[in-house]
């Protein structure tokens, strides 16, 4: 194939850093043979599926419905899980041209781990909330590897670091703050109001 026509020549910028042409440039050092960042996002992808299986064998909707101020429409909850699956996957198409964008997606699964998982276990004095152990065993040591390898690339700067966490942030609180906005008058079917 001329190289005029392959869509992994050349360089795109990504907050202001040329970006590596192939997934194999995104890769930590000494860990160049090993995995990649789209590696990392297909991991972080089956360690979500995972965390989905641990929250249903572990009765997260039960658990959720004992805290306080947590509510949840269980056919969304259940959506929400199917689209951040998704999510991954793009993350992981992503990750070789993008690799500061497909961070959004580790950092959604630290944001997830850290207050849908950790902060509730630190609140409610240790009761184990399901979700925790997929959480602390593959979310965070997959969050810090991929970070770590774009980091390594000389990607990775302050700007792209906090908003990939930020960006992460905001997809894992979505579903929430659209349950939260649907409650609203303005956002009820008219035949509602």
């Amino acid at each position: 194939m001329p190289i005029g026509l392959n869509p992994r020549s050349g360089l795109q910028l990504v907050f202001g850093k040329a970006c590596p042409q192939t997934a194999g440039d995104v890769s930590a050092k000494g860990f160049e043979s090993l995995i990649t960042l789209d590696q990392l996002c297909w991991l972080a992808t089956a360690a979500y599926a995972l965390h989905v299986l641990e929250e249903y064998i572990f009765d997260w909707k039960s658990w959720a419905s004992d805290a306080p101020r947590l509510w949840c429409d269980w056919p969304a909850f259940y959506l929400s899980r199917s689209v951040v699956v998704v999510l991954g996957i793009v993350a992981a198409q992503l990750a070789p041209q993008t690799p500061n964008l497909a961070l959004c997606f580790p950092g959604l699964l630290v944001a997830e781990a850290t207050f849908g998982h950790m902060l509730p276990a630190v609140r409610n004095r240790g009761q184990f909330p399901p979700g925790l152990l997929t959480s602390v065993l593959l979310f965070y040591p997959l969050g810090f590897l991929s970070y770590r390898t774009v980091f390594q690339t000389g990607l990775l700067t302050r700007l792209a670091f906090v908003t990939s966490l930020a960006g992460g942030a905001l997809l894992a609180a979505l579903p929430l703050l659209f349950l939260k906005l649907r409650a609203t008058t303005y956002f009820l079917p008219i035949k509602k109001r």
